[in-house]
This record gives structure tokens, sequence and C-alpha cells, in this order.
């Protein structure tokens, strides 16, 4: 279990290959967005992502170019990475 402060960068992004175990994610603080990193790491050991409103579990389910909402926010699965989507004013 990771719990995880959603305004912070993940220091150790380029190492999450190296993780064997499925990580649940606890993120605080997704307030409007989740970080994609997040993300990418729960898809990557076939884990979770939870905020304060939404247990996201289906993250292995997304294909290339997939778009999908979380929490009436947009996301992109692209190219093995996950990408917000911003509304454009």
């Amino acid at each position: 279990i990771l719990v995880a402060d959603n305004m912070e960068g993940m220091r150790d992004y380029k190492y999450m290959d190296k993780i064997k175990a499925p990580v649940r994610i606890i993120v605080c603080g997704a307030k409007h967005r989740i970080n994609v990193k997040y993300l990418d790491l729960a898809r990557k050991t076939n884990g979770s992502v939870h905020t304060k409103k939404s247990d996201i579990t289906n993250l292995n389910s997304y294909k290339n170019g997939d778009y999908f909402f979380i929490e009436d926010r947009e996301y992109l699965f692209n190219e093995g990475q996950f990408h917000s989507i911003y509304e454009r004013r």
C-alpha cells in the first residue's frame, strides 16, 4: 500500500518496472485530477488507485488510444502511459 501526495511528483518513477507486487495507491489531494504517474504505477504492477470518491481497479483494461473518465475528468491511455486531457477554455 502506498499513501501518495497527489501534488508531489513520484521520485522513483523510473524504477517502477522493478516492482513485482501489486501496488494499492491511496491518493491524497486528488481534488481536481489524479497524477497520471500513480495511474501508470498501478497499471504496471496490476494494482489499483483509490481516492476519496473512487476505487480504480480496471487500469489494465485500457488499450492504446482509449479515452476514459475518472470523477468527471478525462484521461487518455496512449503508448503505454496515461495522460490527463485538460478542458480547453
